[in-house]
C-alpha cells in the first residue's frame, strides 16, 4: 500500500488493511496467478478493482504448524 510499505503486527495489519478498504471499496478481484513452494508456503498474484483504481495484489503465505499464515500482502497502483 503506498505509503505504508513496512512490517505490521497482526492488530496493526488489520487495521491498515481495514482502512485502505474503506477508502478503497471493492468492485471485483481476479487471480491471474497462483503457486506452491516445495515447502508448502502459497502465493498469488491477482487485479483488485475498486472505487479509487486498479491494483495488482501479491499475497504470500507460509506453512505453520498445518496452517497457512500470511506473511505479505502488497498492492500496487495500476
Amino acid at each position: 500500500i503506498k505509503n505504508a510499505g513496512t512490517s505490521y503486527s497482526k492488530s496493526q495489519a488489520e487495521m491498515v488493511l481495514k482502512n485502505f478498504f474503506t477508502t478503497h471499496q471493492p468492485k471485483a478481484f481476479s487471480i491471474a496467478h497462483q503457486g506452491t513452494s516445495p515447502e508448502g508456503s502459497k502465493y498469488f498474484i491477482g487485479n483488485l478493482s475498486t472505487s479509487t483504481g486498479n491494483y495488482r495484489t501479491y499475497v504470500y503465505a507460509k506453512a505453520s504448524n498445518g496452517n497457512l499464515v500470511i506473511q505479505e500482502i502488497r498492492f500496487e497502483e495500476q
